[in-house]
Formats: C-alpha cells, sequence, structure tokens
C-alpha cells in the first residue's frame, strides 16, 4: 500500500508541502523497506509528487525459524502476519544458513539454483506440468528434490519426487517432463523420476 508506506515516512497524500520534500531522500527511505524493490518519484509543479513502487513479490518459502519468505532476487523478506503465502513450495535442507534479516540478500548456490528452478517453471510449459510443494536440497551431491503436487491429468502420484541436478537445469526439466507426458500417454502413473541422468530412472 503506497498510502501506507508515505505514511511511514511522515508524508500525506494532499496534506504535505512537496516544496519541502527531498525526492531522492524520501525515495531512499521507501527503498530500505525489505517489500520495495524500487521507487520512482517526480515532482510535477505546481502541486504534485507522483510516486511509483515497485513491490517485491515473495516466490518461495525458506524452511527457518520463523518462517522466512524469499523473492525472486533471493531477498529476504518479513513473514505475512496473514499467512498469504502458505501456497508457496517450502525450501528445505539448509539448516546452516540460519535466520536472515528482512532486506538481506541470502547468498548460498543452492539457494540460487532453486530460485532458477523456480523461474523456469514460471517461465516454460514445465511449469504447468511440474509444481513443486517441497524442494529439498542437498549441497553435497548438488541436487534438488521436488515432492510435486498430484495431478491426475498428469499421472503424478501424490509425493512424487522428481530429482534434479543443480546444474543444467532446463535440460534436466525437459527430460523429465517429456516422461511425464510418455507415461501419462500411456496411463501409466509416476511415483519418482531422477532427471539427473540422460536415461532417466522412474519408478511408478
Amino acid at each position: 500500500d503506497v498510502k501506507q508506506l508515505l505514511a511511514n515516512q511522515q508524508v500525506a497524500a494532499g496534506e504535505s508541502n512537496i516544496f519541502a520534500l527531498d525526492p531522492a531522500l524520501l525515495r531512499a527511505r521507501l527503498e530500505s523497506d525489505p517489500m520495495v524493490q524500487r521507487a520512482e518519484l517526480r515532482r510535477r509543479l505546481p502541486e504534485t509528487l507522483e510516486v511509483c513502487v515497485f513491490g517485491r513479490t515473495p516466490v518461495v518459502q525458506l524452511y527457518a525459524p520463523g518462517g522466512q519468505l524469499l523473492d525472486d532476487q533471493g531477498v529476504s523478506l518479513p513473514p505475512s502476519p496473514r499467512g498469504d503465502y502458505q501456497q508457496l513450495p517450502v525450501l528445505t535442507g539448509l539448516r546452516e544458513l540460519g535466520q536472515f534479516r528482512p532486506g538481506q540478500v541470502v547468498d548460498h548456490p543452492m539457494v540460487k539454483a532453486t530460485l532458477d528452478l523456480l523461474r523456469l517453471l514460471a517461465t516454460t510449459p514445465e511449469g504447468k506440468i511440474i509444481q513443486p510443494k517441497v524442494i529439498q536440497v542437498t549441497a553435497s551431491s548438488q541436487e534438488l528434490t521436488l515432492l510435486l503436487n498430484p495431478s491426475p491429468a498428469a499421472m503424478i502420484r501424490d509425493g512424487c519426487q522428481l530429482v534434479l541436478p543443480a546444474r543444467d537445469l532446463q535440460a534436466a526439466l525437459a527430460r523429465a517432463s517429456a516422461v511425464l507426458r510418455d507415461r501419462a500417454a500411456a496411463n501409466q502413473p509416476t511415483g519418482r523420476i531422477d532427471a539427473t541422468y540422460a536415461r532417466v530412472p522412474v519408478e511408478p
């Protein structure tokens, strides 16, 4: 809510004197909010200050004390008091990370791999089939194990696991989705796929 963000900076729409405001300082203060990615301000005389705020959107829940959220850049966001993001996949397996303050970037190669995966699923046809509810990362083997949401149409069983390499994710996703399509066409359910191999092992 832009009005609330401005109110937090003691700026009231229709009441504050725009000549008394420093747009650069106000922009910096707005961008200090962890939920704000970027703010743009433009003064239009005689009495208007245009404010455009670009917010951060959580894409994954980090399994950590207090329940943390990450956006697509790996920025830690405060938990929602309303629990709005319970439908987001949960990232587990990184106990060594500890807790991050809101606004801090979580810089870890397996977090980056997870965000790359979610970006691919959001922008490729594979995302219509492969929908993770839990992403378990294993740093020692550089693998991501996805616990998928069941799909009767794609013959994906409840609890189906998909193992992916942290590298070459796009090729691995293409292999996995091809297997899922072929098995669904043959009316064969799928319980586990290991797409870390070129010849993909599958379990019903």
